[in-house]
């Protein structure tokens, strides 16, 4: 029985870690190519974060983007493995929106995602 402790507690090991894996490179759902379609000029940003199912990021834009953001932290950012997407919001309202092919690699994800970017 004692041999066999650390070959099960290695395999959950395992198992958890290709789970993070897993969720790391699928990314969020939410953020799909239709749901971006369904950004509107003037919407809010909870009505767009209900779109995406989530908060987007406040960062600076991808060099991707020639857009600057209009105000002060008004810039956010989806990301999931495909897609990047940039909405700015003006007055509390969305002013300017933009999807791209996410480049980013799977560690500069993992890196983002745990606060070291």
């Amino acid at each position: 029985m004692k041999k066999k402790l650390p070959i099960l507690i290695g395999g959950m090991l395992v198992v958890v870690c290709i789970g993070f894996a897993v969720a790391m490179v699928m990314g969020r759902s939410g953020i799909t190519r239709l749901n971006f379609e369904q950004i509107q000029d003037g919407m809010t940003e909870e009505e767009v974060e209900e779109i995406f199912g989530g908060k987007g990021e406040t960062r600076d834009p991808p060099m991707i983007s020639s857009r600057l953001p209009t105000e002060k932290g008004s810039m956010r950012i989806w990301t999931n493995s495909q897609l990047v997407v940039v909405v700015d919001f003006k007055h509390g309202a969305v002013d300017y929106k933009a999807c791209y092919r996410n480049t980013e690699s799977t560690f500069d994800r993992m890196r983002r995602w745990v606060g070291l970017r």
